[in-house]
Order: structure tokens, then C-alpha cells, then sequence
């Protein structure tokens, strides 16, 4: 059953917890609340001598299965029982997302999927009377699940038991891996905020010098991908998607020579701006610059 309310809706729930919930100052990076290029927005004031780090969530919805002939339960290899969640890390057979976000990590380690363990309209709304959407969610490194195996979807599946253990399995040959809850995520976000000694702004800086080499880094990774659909598969459909997903990554770099292009010296506003464009636009996540 697929969830009942909308990525955007359970987005924008998390991100206002998440704000709150850590005991940490927290700038949401929304590229609608930044003026293209205005200078004086006010986070030159607001960021001078904040020391912290930048955060990436990739916002994933859950499907709810609880019928005996779910795909997944047939599988042998697992412990999962019915019913149970499950999420894709690729929406596509050939998708540039998982190389996207583990180039993204590379640069920025705190980048991870979320994804509710609830479905309904009734538990969100719960959820957020409650201020446990959060709570209510998992958080996956990328890396986790590291370079598809292959060209076919996949899809990381847990139920209770798992999520109470911090666990779940990748599928589509169930392997178990590590994901979060949310104590765990909040407090380790928290305390390598607390431990930084990095300037916030340095560190955005920093971030936006590095896109190109982490879309670099994808583009190579898709390389890599097609030479496998050249070499074992030799399909021309899969080529073509290949193909297409390559040049998607080609016009990314275009676009982030667009992005970043600005006259003088740009003030906080507008590096902020820069960084929302680029990873909401290029890198399909919410950014968060995170400071005590």
C-alpha cells in the first residue's frame, strides 16, 4: 500500500522536527526562501563565528506490505515477518540518484535517505500533534548500501523488529545492513556539530567548491555503470537509459557552471542560495546548515 499523504508533506514534517528536536541552531537551506543573488539577507550577521556542519536528507516514502504474496517475503534469507515497510533507493531501472548521493557523501558525510515508518494520513497527523515523525523514521547512509549491483531496482525493506534493532535488509537478494533511528541519528548529527570547529561559512565554501568533483564522481560512476550494459547485457534499451542518465549528469555540471557563476565577492546569502540550488536541483536533496 503506498503512502497516503504526499514526499513534499512528510519533507516538510521532518525538516520542522528536525529543527527543533536536536537542541542545535538550524538554517533550512529552501531555495523558495532565497532571493536569487540579494545581498544583506541577514545571514552574514547570523552565521559570524558559527562553527558547525552540513546536513543532507534525501526524502524517500514507504509502501506498507502486508499481504502473503509481498515480493520480498517469498525471498529466503531474511527475518522479516508481515507486515512490513519498504522504500527504492532507485525509482528507475537505471537510475543516477544512488550515484548522485554517494558522490554527494563523499564530500559531505552527513548525507543520508529518511523515510517514515508509517503510511496513513491518520499516523502523520498523529505523528505530528506529537513531534514524533522523527522518531517514527529511519535514516540510511548511502554508502550503506554503496554501488548498485546491477541495473534493476531496489529497495531496502524492514518491519518493527528490525527498526527497534537499527536494522534492515537491501534487497533484491536480501543483505542486511545498518540504518538508524532516530536517537541514534539526532545524537550522532549533534555531537559532531558540537565537536566542529570549522566556520559554518568556511564550510559551505568549502562544500560549494567541491559539487563539480562529487558530479565528477558520479558521472564516472555511471561510466561505469554503462560499460557493464555494454559488456554483459549488450541491450539496446538499457544502453539508451544508461545513455540518458549520463547525459543528465552532463548537464548538471552545465548547470552548475550556471549556478555558481557570480560577479565579486558573494555574502552569505548568496552562498547560501548557491548551495540551495545546487543540492536541491542537481543533487535532489534538503540541505540544513546545522550550528549550536
Amino acid at each position: 500500500m503506498k503512502a497516503e499523504f504526499s514526499e513534499f508533506t512528510y519533507g516538510f514534517s521532518l525538516v520542522n522536527e528536525l529543527a527543533k528536536a536536536m537542541s542545535l541552531s538550524a538554517v533550512p537551506i529552501f531555495p523558495s526562501l532565497l532571493e536569487e543573488g540579494k545581498k544583506g539577507g541577514g545571514y552574514d550577521a547570523k552565521l559570524k563565528g558559527k562553527s558547525g556542519i552540513i546536513l543532507n536528507l534525501q526524502f524517500k516514502l514507504s509502501d506498507w506490505m502486508k499481504a502473503s504474496n509481498a515480493r520480498e517475503i517469498g525471498i529466503p534469507g531474511h527475518t522479516m515477518t508481515l507486515p512490513y515497510y519498504r522504500f527504492e533507493i532507485t525509482s528507475k531501472r537505471v537510475s543516477e540518484q544512488q550515484s548522485l548521493l554517494l558522490a554527494l557523501e563523499a564530500i559531505e558525510p552527513f548525507t543520508f535517505y529518511a523515510a517514515p515508518a508509517f503510511h496513513t494520513n491518520d499516523e502523520i497527523n498523529t505523528h505530528w500533534l506529537s513531534s514524533a515523525v522523527a522518531k517514527n523514521s529511519v535514516y540510511l547512509r548511502p554508502s550503506t548500501v554503496g554501488v548498485l549491483p546491477d541495473l534493476d531496482p531496489h529497495r531496502v525493506c524492514f518491519d518493527k523488529t528490525l527498526k527497534s534493532e537499527g536494522k534492515a535488509y537491501f534487497f533484491s537478494e536480501p543483505q542486511e545492513i545498518a540504518i538508524d533511528e532516530f536517537a541514534g541519528f539526532a545524537d550522532h548529527v549533534a555531537q559532531a556539530v558540537t565537536a566542529s570547529t570549522t566556520p559554518l561559512m568556511d564550510r559551505v565554501d568549502s562544500t560549494l567548491g567541491r559539487y563539480r568533483e562529487a558530479l565528477a564522481d558520479a558521472r564516472q560512476r555511471e561510466n561505469e555503470r554503462a560499460a557493464f550494459v555494454d559488456d554483459a547485457i549488450r541491450q539496446r534499451s538499457d544502453r539508451i537509459l544508461v545513455e540518458e542518465a549520463q547525459d543528465r549528469l552532463d548537464r548538471r555540471l552545465v548547470r552548475l557552471d550556471q549556478i555558481l557563476a557570480s560577479d565579486g565577492d558573494p555574502d552569505a546569502s548568496q552562498r547560501l542560495w548557491q548551495m540551495a540550488q545546487v543540492s536541491t536541483s542537481l543533487f535532489g536533496v534538503q540541505t540544513f546548515a546545522l550550528f549550536k
